[in-house]
């Protein structure tokens, strides 16, 4: 009699982790929806669609990226460094992409202006960035900052 009911018992453990498969399939790849396919899985799954619906729901969605993007600034001594965008929080694939993209530019942009900075060789005036001298107008009677082609003034309506 023992047997039997030792027996029914590893009959009954197969079943149930077969029953489950899917959720345990979205459990181990840590699944964005993993909790949407146990619920398909229990509720759906003794039906045969329900059960291949969040099998093959399990299965998908391989792409789970995950983008973290911190203050790296924020590394002073006792604080904690915080998250400023967490990608588990809501967004979808193009603005993930979207952003990984203007991330990844930025990170290439900081690393020039890093060599830039810290270059050993003395630059040439040939090798040197060109530098940009802006012009400022202001006006004669209200010293207000104009515009270059603008023949009044915006604040006080002076003719320039």
């Amino acid at each position: 009699m023992h047997t039997a009911l030792l027996g029914a018992f590893w009959v009954w453990v197969i079943a149930t982790g077969i029953y489950f498969l899917p959720t345990i399939i979205a459990a181990s790849r840590s699944h964005r929806s993993g909790w949407a396919i146990f619920a398909v899985n229990f509720f759906l799954g003794w039906t045969a669609i329900g059960w291949f619906v969040a099998l093959i729901w399990s299965l998908a969605d391989a792409d789970n990226r995950h983008i973290i993007i911190q203050n790296s600034n924020a590394t002073y001594e006792g604080t904690r460094r915080e998250p400023i965008f967490d990608s588990n929080k809501g967004m979808s694939r193009d603005d993930m992409d979207l952003l990984a993209y203007k991330t990844a530019e930025k990170l290439r942009q900081m690393e020039l202006m890093d060599k830039l900075k810290h270059m050993d060789a003395p630059c040439s005036s040939s090798t040197m960035l060109p530098t940009v001298k802006a012009v400022i107008k202001l006006c004669p009677k209200c010293n207000a900052e104009v515009g270059t082609g603008d023949r009044f003034c915006g604040s006080c309506g002076a003719r320039l």
